[in-house]
């Protein structure tokens, strides 16, 4: 099917949908309903992904640390899916689910990244799924700036189009919890600079 995407085209319109002899809008009302933060004035970022029938939108306020991800089937014309989406850098859908790379920086925790996987047709703008845990946490530092995620049959992995750090080798078994030796990364609030740690955080995907 062929689409033309257009994101805010008027004021009032989130998404515009396209096709041969049918237009469909995605609405800030329709997302307002869920999400008290789903209005014109809150959202900063919009970006979206189609497969097949389904349109996946990110919206995100203006500091990124509120976000959500809405699921419009084009078929149904409705929306069929909502999950959470604060952070969120990169989405990929694969094998039912919707996994999300989000880099996560506030005044609670440095900058680091983190890997969801929530099942397609969850309707919860507070759901962000399950934490899947670097197989081997190491530091992003030296990749570029375009880092998304890479979700298939040879795994789960963050790259950049020529480096990668694999998160899973197979997207049926992640890793559930830190890799050994680690779990004091994920403690709340974070290691902070000249704590035990802190040197490794840094850009870290955990």
């Amino acid at each position: 099917m062929e689409k033309k995407i257009e994101i805010r085209p008027e004021k009032g319109v989130a998404l515009r949908i396209s096709m041969p002899g049918a237009v469909q809008d995605i609405k800030f009302t329709d997302i307002l309903k869920y999400w008290d933060f789903g209005d014109e004035e809150n959202i900063g970022h919009i970006s979206c992904m189609t497969k097949g029938s389904l349109v996946i939108m990110l919206m995100l306020t203006s500091d990124r640390e509120g976000g959500v991800i809405a699921g419009w089937d084009i078929a149904k014309e409705e929306l069929v899916h909502l999950s959470e989406g604060s952070y969120c850098v990169s989405m990929k859908l694969f094998g039912g689910y919707l996994y999300t790379l989000c880099r996560v920086e506030n005044f609670v925790v440095p900058s680091h990244f983190q890997v969801y996987a929530v099942p397609v047709g969850s309707f919860d703008p507070a759901d962000a799924g399950r934490r899947i845990y670097c197989e081997a946490p190491c530091s992003s530092a030296g990749m570029g700036k375009s880092i998304r995620l890479d979700v298939g049959r040879g795994g789960i992995k963050v790259t950049d189009g020529r480096n990668s750090v694999t998160y899973a080798e197979d997207t049926g078994a992640p890793a559930d919890s830190p890799a050994e030796g680690f779990g004091y990364l994920y403690s709340i609030p974070m290691p902070r600079p000249g704590e035990q740690g802190s040197e490794k955080l840094e850009g870290m995907f955990t």
